[in-house]
């Protein structure tokens, strides 16, 4: 029987600080990857719903609908909130929100229940609109 020292083989661990470094890179490339954009597409017949003008997914060939899938925006709202005055005896710690508005959108993910998940782009000149 031999045994292994689990001390050697465990991975490396990342001092803390990197971790944010990390965090902000891998952010960074998501947004900049090259994610095929949704195309705009006119129908030969009408959806359920009376549209003929429609978002096409590239990667999964369907239209982009609640029936078929959903997508959803993904984003990061990484914030840099104010502490207020601290309290020692109560233990507590006030944070006042910087900016109640989402972070930008790192990508656009399109979720089917046939294809799983995805992640597109909009077409070319569209933005999302962020509504209460």
């Amino acid at each position: 029987m031999t045994t292994t020292d689990t001390a050697a083989t465990a991975a490396a661990r990342i001092p803390a600080d990197d971790l944010i470094d990390r965090l902000w890179s891998l952010m960074h490339e998501i947004e900049a990857a090259d994610f095929p954009a949704l195309r705009i597409v006119e129908l030969d017949e009408p959806t359920d719903y009376g549209e003929r003008i429609v978002l096409w997914c590239p990667r999964c060939d369907q239209h982009v609908n609640v029936e078929d899938g959903y997508l959803r925006a993904i984003d990061v709202d990484v914030r840099y909130n104010s502490v207020g005055q601290i309290n020692p005896a109560g233990r507590t710690l006030p944070i006042y929100e910087a900016d109640p508005d989402p972070g930008d959108v790192l990508v656009y993910l399109h979720q089917t229940d046939e294809h799983g998940e995805h992640g597109v782009r909009l077409p070319e000149d569209w933005q999302g609109v962020w509504k209460a």
